[in-house]
């Protein structure tokens, strides 16, 4: 997946089932939940906020596997191979 870096945190789109888009940010390990959120633009400017954790049942499998890979490879303490993303 196209994955991103800005600042600290790693990013990309996502299409959720229910066909919203929005972009994930990952900004710390698996633990906490806003460490893992995607982020929805409304109408308006306004941004929705909400933690990976509450729209699993909305999120493709796929896209689950790619979110939890790159978390811990990027952020966490396991033994999986580093990822470095510019």
């Amino acid at each position: 997946m196209n994955w991103k870096r800005q600042g600290s945190a790693i990013l990309r789109m996502v299409q959720l089932k229910d066909g919203r888009k929005g972009v994930v940010f990952l900004i710390g390990k698996y633990g906490k939940e806003q460490n893992a959120v995607i982020v929805f633009q409304k109408e308006g400017g306004e941004r929705e906020i909400i933690p990976v954790e509450k729209l699993l049942d909305f999120i493709t499998p796929e896209d689950l596997i790619d979110i939890c890979c790159v978390q811990e490879r990027v952020f966490g303490e396991r033994s999986l191979i580093p990822l470095e993303i510019k």
